[in-house]
């Protein structure tokens, strides 16, 4: 379950109600709590769980406090152990509040003895079911929404890319994608590899 306090939506406290008329119309079709196109599509599922509940999700490590907050996003909880635990401790230190993004496994608990906490959301990471890519793209995009980074910093193929797509449509300010070696969608001529290079092509030149 989501932690109620890092994970809570601000409230803004000076916004006064519309009052009925002044504003524009919602959309047709748009009905209350069911915001119309991509960005609906993406609150309805992270919403809702395979089986209607909420999304796999923890808050490992502490509590969150409300600070220049960024989001280390990987495909793998040890890659953040065995590459980037430099990175995780010197952030404090430069004035970040950082958590790191990763589908839960044996990993997460090292990554939180950092003092690091831990967002979870569902990935299988060479899988290609439609089903499960979109609950990583929702579960990626309900984590944006509510813990509010102002960057979100994206490593290998899959956060590259769904994380990308997610931090756009949650408004996440500053969106940055690594790329370490260049991968085998890069030096494979395969269908698949040719599918990614397509796909990711322009999320990289971006």
């Amino acid at each position: 379950m989501w932690s109620g306090d890092p994970l809570r939506r601000r409230r803004h406290p000076g916004r006064r109600p519309r009052a009925p008329g002044s504003g524009a119309e919602p959309a047709p079709g748009a009905g209350r709590g069911r915001p119309a196109g991509l960005r609906g599509l993406l609150q309805l599922g992270a919403n809702a769980g395979p089986a209607g509940g909420p999304l796999p999700g923890a808050c490992d490590g502490g509590q969150l406090t409300v600070g220049l907050r960024l989001a280390l996003t990987v495909n793998n909880a040890q890659d953040i152990v065995v590459w980037r635990q430099a990175l995780v401790r010197a952030l404090p230190g430069a004035g970040f509040e950082a958590a790191v993004v990763a589908p839960p496994g044996p990993a997460v608990g090292a990554v939180a003895e950092l003092g690091c906490p831990v967002l979870t959301y569902p990935l299988d990471r060479r899988g290609l079911n439609p089903v499960g890519e979109l609950r990583s793209l929702t579960g990626l995009y309900a984590i944006y929404r509510r813990w509010r980074p102002v960057i979100a910093h994206h490593f290998t193929i899959k956060p590259n890319l769904y994380g990308t797509l997610a931090a756009r449509l949650a408004g996440v300010p500053v969106v940055v994608a690594t790329v370490t070696g260049l991968g085998y969608i890069w030096t494979d001529d395969g269908p698949k590899a040719r599918v990614l290079r397509a796909v990711l092509g322009p999320v990289y030149r971006r």
